[in-house]
């Protein structure tokens, strides 16, 4: 939007080295208890998406949202079809990431997350995907549940379901 101090836009390879480190500085704590983080690891399979989205867009979606003036990266996410319940035949885009810079306001993150959700909706709609599930495991996750309710979400847990019309 015009108005937003950034932009969206698709990942390229250069965004690859901001999105690790804004992993490493603001998310990896809550993975430490019970795995143990790679930078590289997690460097070759966002380099994967990049170059999966780039040959096939409707495959995978990986969007980061830059500082308008500075460049800095505000926050990313990262999203991929081919998913299925055991349940359902019912394809699901699964949201893999959606990370924020945790050091700008608060209300600022919340209309990074809220644009997200629309990236992800938007994308699943135009690939043909009926379902998107957005999961989290942080220890603080009542309101980013509470903003995909907001969008329409039917939330399960640490789950969250919609149903793309």
């Amino acid at each position: 939007r015009e108005s937003d101090a950034w932009h969206w836009q698709p990942a390229t390879g250069a965004d690859i080295s901001d999105c690790v480190a804004l992993a490493q500085r603001h998310f990896e704590q809550e993975i430490t208890p019970f795995q143990l983080p790679s930078p590289a690891h997690y460097a070759r399979n966002l380099t994967l998406a990049v170059v999966n989205q780039f040959y096939a867009p409707t495959e995978h979606l990986l969007m980061v949202a830059r500082h308008v003036t500075g460049n800095e990266l505000m926050a990313y996410t990262w999203a991929e079809r081919n998913h299925r319940a055991w349940w359902s035949e019912d394809e699901i885009a699964q949201v893999n990431v959606a990370h924020c810079h945790m050091q700008i306001p608060a209300r600022t993150r919340l209309k990074l997350i809220s644009q997200q959700i629309d990236l992800w909706e938007t994308w699943a709609q135009a690939s043909g995907i009926p379902v998107v599930c957005s999961t989290t495991m942080r220890d603080d996750q009542a309101g980013f549940l509470r903003l995909h309710e907001q969008h329409g979400f039917v939330v399960r847990g640490s789950f969250a379901y919609l149903r793309v019309t």
